[in-house]
């Protein structure tokens, strides 16, 4: 007899929004039933959180900007 345990994870995705966006829709939602045990999913806090914008934040750098 095995024991029956569980462990939470939380996984970050940090990246260009299409790509966030894309792997998110591809990854588990809610709860899905595999052969020994469940896995269950949900989002935490606002989806997407903008982190900067990529062009401003290159312009930053060419002028120096810390």
């Amino acid at each position: 007899m095995s024991d029956r345990v569980r462990v939470l994870r939380v996984i970050e995705y940090v990246g260009e929004r299409e790509w966030v966006e894309y792997t998110v829709a591809r990854s588990i939602h809610g709860v899905k039933t595999v052969p020994r045990g469940e896995i269950r999913a949900a989002t935490i806090g606002a989806y997407p959180e903008m982190l900067s914008n990529l062009v401003e934040d290159e312009r930053s750098e060419a002028r120096g900007d810390d």
